[in-house]
């Protein structure tokens, strides 16, 4: 019993000896504890929650991944969309940016993770920026097609089938399906609840 004693922890001699730094770390647990609690409790999920789930959704979470209609990668990203990242030009071709991670041909693309996720985020960047110059965040807890609206849901939307689309289909409250026969109300529904403040100025 003495030499367990005697062979303590030297940290916890030294709180043993000084109460104050004991009670601060105590206080200290006791805060980090409370926020994982709240956070959990929230059960709202971040911008990169959204990302998993959107390459989950669009390519079985596969980077290398690319459809019968040349979408590419993770998050299936078009030419257009990657021209909204900045990793391409308006001649199809790959931009310095691009050649920053490596990327000059659609096979560095397809094996470049790094450079695909930088893009998503470029690209939901500018589609927050069209979401919100087209006034779309009005419809924000309204219904569209029985599916309450969020930003998330707008986000996911918008990637699915472009801001023009999304915008008349709004307006009109018609269904909108992207290439695949996916609606964008899926998506929306599916996406909704997100804490993007990451990417929404």
């Amino acid at each position: 019993m003495g030499d367990r004693r005697r062979n303590a922890h030297p940290a916890l001699n030294m709180l043993k000896r000084n109460p104050v730094s004991a009670a601060i770390l105590g206080l200290l647990l006791v805060i980090v504890l409370c926020f994982c609690v709240v956070r959990c409790s929230s059960g709202q999920k971040d911008y990169s929650d959204f990302l998993d789930a959107l390459g989950q959704r669009e390519s079985s979470d596969r980077y290398d991944a690319e459809n019968r209609f040349g979408y590419l990668g993770r998050y299936q990203m078009g030419e257009l969309a990657l021209r909204e990242a900045g990793f391409m030009d308006t001649g199809g071709k790959w931009t310095r940016l691009a050649n920053s991670y490596g990327i000059s041909s659609k096979a560095d693309f397809l094996l470049s993770a790094e450079g695909q996720d930088a893009s998503v985020r470029a690209c939901h960047i500018r589609l927050c920026g069209y979401i919100q110059s087209y006034g779309l965040e009005r419809y924000v807890g309204t219904r569209y097609c029985g599916v309450k609206v969020t930003k998330s849901g707008l986000l996911a939307a918008c990637h699915l089938v472009g801001i023009g689309s999304l915008s008349a289909a709004l307006e009109r409250n018609e269904p909108v399906r992207d290439a695949n026969g996916v609606p964008a109300s899926e998506y929306m529904e599916h996406f909704a609840g997100y804490d993007i403040s990451e990417v929404w100025d």
